[in-house]
């Protein structure tokens, strides 16, 4: 809800477009329904319901090759560094 209404306070104040990026999409009854929110950017970290607002950004080959760093005693903050 927290995004609803950031979004709507974005519109009143002139936004002509508004997206979001979480990580988590956790959603709460409604979704994105009814929200000025035109895009939501989420990782697929957790299951969730197809939606004409979300685009949906794979994370399991981050995930791999944390899982390969930690079992090979490798550095998992060298996966984040430029």
């Amino acid at each position: 809800n927290t995004l609803k209404v950031a979004a709507e306070v974005c519109r009143r104040e002139g936004a002509i477009s508004v997206c979001a990026a979480v990580t988590h999409a956790l959603f709460t009854e409604g979704g994105l329904e009814g929200s000025a929110i035109d895009v939501m950017y989420t990782t697929d970290s957790v299951p969730l319901a197809e939606h004409a607002k979300t685009q949906v950004v794979s994370i399991a080959g981050l995930i791999g090759q944390a899982i390969e760093r930690i079992v090979s005693a490798d550095s998992v903050s060298s996966l984040f560094k430029s």
